[in-house]
């Protein structure tokens, strides 16, 4: 059955998936955005529906706003052992419960996870693994590849262990370890997540080695290749119910221009795997591509596996705040309210890294039509409202309605680094302001429904200002609702609408 890649676009890097009773689920890392390890379910592994995030109470963990950002949540690992759902990570930076590694769990996916269980262990990338003797053991990237004893109950855990180094590339990281016809294969990232990265594989029959490398390494990398999905790696493989085998892995997908840049982040990808003279063969020839065909469970149809548009519309009346939107760092519930006009949004000066109150959803398709109306009625003068293309503090674009003493202001901002520039357009009387943004894999075009009610063109500028290599790190753009205000209160907007139409035409 053929499907198209990938298979969660926009900013979605370093998935994990496992196997439940009758369902998959997957998660991915997250970084400086609250919620955090967003949280999918799946029948076919093709089509994922997301069902909350792991983190979603600021008593669990809170994130770092220092800059530079992306910090925060990395490289999740999420398993099922003994009819529990743990996922184990990383939370880099500084934060108030402390950086480092932890777990949590649940035994439904569907309902709260527990507060972390920090782990006394260095470094970056950790995943479990239950061996055929019920013991749990803990991998993580270090200086190397290296794994313990781990009980599940307090975090305690044995003696550190090295097992491997790699094959030479940068970055030995993402580490897994899998138990297959009595060999413990260890698959990890090589070559840092750019067009460098690949996925390598060796094996031992103890799981504390020595480890051989597989000859075939790489197993799975697009680098140097003329393909449009590049930086393929950070790898983890799954049986399905039906005995077939699959590999989840980041990737990006550059513009059509030079030198190479991506806008939409590092996304997730599907790839068939087959096992060939006890090693397992990934993908078409070692490479991911942007269709490919395998063995799915869940029997979809063809239909199911079409990558149809993306129609998103929200008044703020329903529980969609839990899976659609993400705030920066902590939970912002004091400032951004559902309420029967719309979500009240109330400006605080506490907003350290972005300088405003702001609520975002993720960018995830190229071209794509974003539409919100707010209700000024109850701004005082001087405060800011609108929409954006955020990818973070210093690379953004602001379509902005000012409340002024003799009316609203429509005007845009840019931040581009250290440049930026500011572009007034008109004003008008009415409570009620919409604005539009618009963009393809060349430009962003901004709008305003004027006085006349009519959408007029206000301005449109290059979108590769936002693109990772030009100003990100690990990060990917999103969509922002925000509101701000030069005092310390200047009153609230509603948003009284969002509507994101996506096209899978990238």
């Amino acid at each position: 059955m053929n499907y198209q890649n990938p298979i969660l676009p926009g900013f979605h890097p370093d998935p994990s998936f496992c196997r439940g009773e009758d369902r998959y689920y997957m998660v991915t890392s997250s970084f400086e955005y609250f919620p955090g390890l967003p949280l999918f379910e799946s029948v076919d592994l093709v089509n994922w529906q997301p069902i909350g995030h792991c983190i979603t109470r600021e008593s669990q963990m809170t994130f770092t706003d220092a800059l530079p950002n992306a910090l925060g949540i990395y490289a999740p690992t999420i398993r099922r052992i003994k009819g529990r759902y743990y996922v184990v990570c990383t939370n880099v930076g500084t934060s108030d419960h402390g950086p480092g590694n932890f777990f949590l769990w649940a035994d439904d996916p569907h309902g709260e996870w527990s507060d972390p269980i920090w782990l006394d262990l260095p470094g970056i990338d950790p995943s479990l693994l239950e061996d055929d003797q019920g013991q749990i053991w803990y991998c993580g990237a270090h200086q190397g590849i290296y794994l313990c004893q781990l009980d599940l109950t307090d975090g305690s855990h044995g003696p550190r262990i090295d097992i491997w180094q790699g094959t030479g590339g940068a970055d030995p990281e993402g580490p897994h370890i899998y138990q297959k016809d009595g060999w413990y294969y260890l698959l990890i990232a090589e070559g840092g997540t750019g067009y460098g990265h690949m996925v390598t594989i060796a094996r031992s029959r103890e799981i504390t080695g020595p480890y051989e490398a597989c000859p075939a390494n790489p197993l799975l990398t697009n680098r140097s290749l003329p393909l449009p999905i590049q930086g393929t790696g950070h790898a983890d493989l799954m049986e399905d119910e039906n005995g077939n085998w699959w590999a989840v892995c980041l990737g990006i997908r550059p513009l059509e221009e030079f030198p190479k840049r991506h806008i939409l982040g590092r996304e997730t990808f599907l790839v068939p795997v087959t096992w060939q003279q006890e090693w397992p063969d990934f993908g078409v020839n070692g490479s991911v591509l942007p269709e490919m065909a395998g063995p799915l469970p869940g029997n979809p149809s063809a239909v199911d596996l079409q990558q149809k548009a993306y129609d998103f519309f929200d008044d703020f009346s329903k529980a969609s705040l839990a899976t659609a939107w993400n705030t920066l760092c902590r939970p912002r519930d004091n400032q951004l309210m559902p309420t029967a006009k719309g979500l009240a949004m109330v400006v605080s000066r506490e907003e350290k890294l972005s300088g405003q109150t702001w609520l975002g959803h993720r960018l995830q398709h190229l071209p794509f039509e974003i539409t919100a109306t707010f209700d000024l009625s109850e701004a005082s003068a001087g405060l800011n409202c609108g929409l954006n293309l955020f990818l973070n503090p210093t690379h953004r674009y602001d379509l902005v309605v000012e409340k002024t003493a003799t009316g609203n202001l429509v005007k845009a901002t840019f931040a581009m680094g250290p440049f930026g520039r500011e572009e007034e357009f008109f004003t008008f009387k009415e409570t009620m302001a919409s604005l539009r943004i618009k963009g393809d894999t060349k430009t962003v075009i901004f709008e305003a429904l004027n006085p006349a009610g009519e959408w007029q063109k206000l301005t449109e500028v290059p979108l590769h200002y936002l693109t990772t290599e030009t100003g990100g790190i690990f990060t990917g753009p999103y969509v922002g609702l925000f509101a701000r205000g030069e005092k310390e209160t200047a009153g609230k907007v509603y948003c009284r609408s969002f509507h994101y139409h996506g096209r899978f035409d990238f």
